[in-house]
């Protein structure tokens, strides 16, 4: 509704993002790019110590018509999907939500950075 941001995204501890832009985002479109493996890491370390996977999966109010977000984790080999009302968002929810929309923000698009995040944590992790 609106002029929600709409997008998918999913990102991989190595670094690596794919990206589908959908409406009212500034990249439509399916892109490729990277993060920070790092910026990924304390992510993920938030949604592990947070208490963000011991939220109820489904949450909506009901209540307002500014839209809902969805966040799924991949986690120990679960998928697990999160969806709230935006106006109704729990601390741990928003948290994650800003923080990969920040990660988003930063990343480098382009197939030579997408291949050079997955290239690069397979080298570091050979030498590991």
């Amino acid at each position: 509704m609106g002029e929600c941001a709409w997008y998918e995204m999913s990102a991989w501890q190595n670094g690596a993002m794919e990206y589908h832009g959908i409406a009212n985002v500034p990249r439509i479109g399916w892109h490729n790019g990277a993060i920070n493996p790092y910026t990924f890491d304390k992510i993920a370390g938030l949604i592990h110590v947070s208490g963000f996977l011991e939220l109820p999966f489904n949450q909506d109010s009901g209540m307002t018509t500014v839209g809902d977000y969805e966040i799924t984790v991949v986690f120990g080999g679960q998928e697990l999907t999160f969806k709230r009302d935006w106006c109704y968002m729990p601390p741990q929810f928003w948290a994650v939500f800003e923080l990969m929309e920040l990660m988003l923000e930063s990343a480098k698009w382009g197939d030579e950075a997408y291949e050079e995040a997955i290239a690069s944590y397979a080298s570091k992790s050979a030498n590991m």
